[in-house]
């Protein structure tokens, strides 16, 4: 009954449901009845979600140094979360959140267990969260609050409560009438951090029910937020809609007036009354007359159309529009679909790009974070459905990925990660350009300033399915000696094949030696067991190379033996003039 109560009142502070639903109706250009004619608001939001969200943040795992075992577990833990960004359609609900930011100031997702117990992400209305209004205050949120409206036989069948499921009641009488099938009932879900050695705590219950009530040992919330902008004292951000939202009411003023001056523009028809002109044998619709005495004799009819509107009032009206969009950091192009006049080459809209793009720059960087804590979540999930004694299907973690070669179903069991948890990290990781020209031109960028130097790398950059036969065929020799270093430092034996690229097999088995070496030297904390294995792939890997000079010294020496068997051509010019006779020498020994 306390957290019911608390989350009720940290949820209708401040009339805040109120009020974002206001400033939905805001950026949706006002209401049905008297739309926005300039909706500013809403054109500013969609050109900031599609800017922002247009290159889809793909979280990869990365593992700590160069064990083939924590290789391999990153790379599948990397396809695992790929075929879930993929079937949880993360980043269409990234967006989502990322648009919600710009509307209430607030996005947020929820990676969660759903009623069947598998993985799900879920957006989350900003209006259904609250917090504690003291905590708020002191920048120390350590608990919060969602509401949510679920019916009474849902409840009943999942949770299975004892008893005082009857008596739950639906937190808002006002939005009772909304719920016209079932039996609506709110439920509250609230978490408290933990705070040094004493433990959090996760509640779900209703007005007369505890449906879950369980410790939570974590210093973040599961669900996770993407602020528009920060002000002091707030958890929750601020949005384009309060931003805007006067130049849009000043806009709006104005649009009125510009339109009823519209309205009421009509064409005069001036008749003389000295003409002598029957105006009753005329008629006057759509036109107005107006009868006037001329003292200069009788004048023809004139037909007079006035402006309708002041000139002042349409420039003002421009100025304001224009201004809404500087003022925010909005160019008025780019939410028309258009570039600037003389912009034609690729490197002068990517530089245009990249100015642009720097007034929202944490904005963009906040909503990576958004889709990789995500991730995160998810990796927890999986992590709690595979602890969970209850659960009898663990393969409700498992998922399908889908790649351009293949599709593989990715097992959880085969992710999880006993000894060297710790060393998996996730980061975002950003696309290069959708188009082919885009990626050659940014692989040769990187080729300019030197940090590629190697073609067949060039090649994997560019990722175009119409070359993937010929990069695999030209790859397939690297591939084979990256396979034998890494089962070298499995401690499996190998012998390079005298076919094999072995210039680059003694660069690459060398490079990844040095990392053995170094990463030996900061192994201290694991167990010895793994030390002992790392040492055995470090001796088996130094025997490799050995093996590769071996074999690159007697490719060399085969080569000069040819070279010296095989004279050289005769280089062309005139034929050489007849010698004379070398002179006889008397007969003797032999000296």
């Amino acid at each position: 009954m306390a957290c019911y109560a608390a989350a009720k009142r940290a949820v209708t502070r401040d009339g805040r449901r109120e009020r974002f639903r206001a400033m939905n109706k805001m950026a949706a250009g006002g209401s049905w009845e008297s739309p926005s004619e300039h909706n500013v608001i809403g054109n500013a939001i969609e050109t900031l979600a599609a800017k922002i969200g247009k290159s889809e943040v793909m979280p990869v795992a990365r593992a700590h140094g160069i064990r083939r075992s924590r290789q391999e577990r990153a790379k599948q833990l990397s396809m695992w979360l790929r075929g879930q960004m993929q079937v949880l359609a993360v980043h269409e609900l990234a967006i989502q959140a990322l648009q919600d930011s710009c509307v209430y100031g607030t996005g947020a997702l929820y990676p969660h267990r759903d009623l069947l117990g598998r993985p799900a992400v879920e957006v989350v209305w900003v209006g259904d969260l609250g917090v504690e209004e003291f905590e708020e205050e002191q920048r120390a949120v350590r608990t919060l609050y969602r509401v949510m409206t679920m019916d009474r036989q849902v409840i009943k069948k999942h949770w299975k409560p004892k008893g005082g499921l009857h008596d739950a009641e639906h937190m808002f009488d006002g939005e009772r009438s909304r719920q016209i099938l079932g039996e609506p009932v709110t439920v509250v879900e609230a978490w408290r951090l933990t705070t040094g050695k004493i433990k959090g705590r996760h509640v779900l219950c209703t007005s007369s029910a505890t449906l879950v009530d369980e410790a939570w040992d974590s210093e973040e919330f599961p669900i996770k937020f993407h602020h528009w902008s920060y002000r002091s004292g707030q958890f929750f951000g601020v949005g384009l809609v309060q931003k805007m939202a006067g130049e849009q009411e000043m806009l709006n003023t104005l649009t009125d007036k510009v339109e009823a001056h519209i309205e009421q523009a009509k064409t005069y028809i001036l008749v003389d009354t000295v003409s002598g002109v029957d105006t009753d044998a005329m008629t006057d619709e759509p036109y107005q007359f107006v009868k006037f005495t001329s003292t200069a004799g009788g004048m023809p009819p004139q037909v007079v159309t006035p402006q309708s509107v002041a000139a002042d009032l349409r420039q003002h009206q421009e100025t304001l529009i224009n201004r809404c969009y500087a003022m925010h950091g909005i160019d008025r192009l780019s939410a028309q679909s258009q570039k600037p006049p003389g912009l034609n080459s690729g490197v002068a809209l990517e530089t245009y790009s990249d100015i642009e793009s720097e007034r929202f720059y944490w904005q963009t960087k906040n909503y990576e974070k958004l889709v990789v804590k995500t991730a995160e979540g998810l990796v927890k999930v999986a992590e709690e459905i595979a602890s969970d004694p209850s659960e009898t299907d663990k393969s409700k973690a498992d998922v399908l990925c889908r790649t351009k070669a293949q599709v593989r179903m990715i097992r959880w069991n085969g992710i999880k990660r006993p000894t060297d948890k710790t060393a998996i990290e996730i980061e975002a990781k950003s696309q290069f350009s959708t188009t082919l020209s885009g990626r050659i031109q940014q692989v040769d960028t990187l080729r300019q300033v030197g940090l590629l130097r190697d073609e067949q790398a060039m090649l994997e950059m560019l990722d175009d399915p119409n070359l993937s036969k010929y990069r695999s065929l030209q790859a397939a020799a690297r591939h084979v000696v990256e396979v034998q270093v890494e089962r070298c430092l499995a401690g499996r034996r190998q012998t390079p094949d005298p076919t094999m690229p072995l210039q680059y097999a003694l660069e690459y088995a060398t490079q990844q030696l040095h990392a053995a070496i170094l990463e030996l030297g900061d192994e201290g904390d694991l167990d010895d067991d793994l030390d002992d294995e790392l040492e055995q792939g470090i001796a088996v890997l130094r025997e490799y190379i050995a093996t590769v000079h071996t074999q690159i010294d007697e490719q060399e020496q085969q080569i000069a033996e040819q070279q010296i068997a095989t004279p050289a051509p005769a280089a062309a010019g005139p034929l050489p003039q007849a010698q004379p006779p070398p002179p006889q020498m008397a007969a003797g020994p032999l000296g």
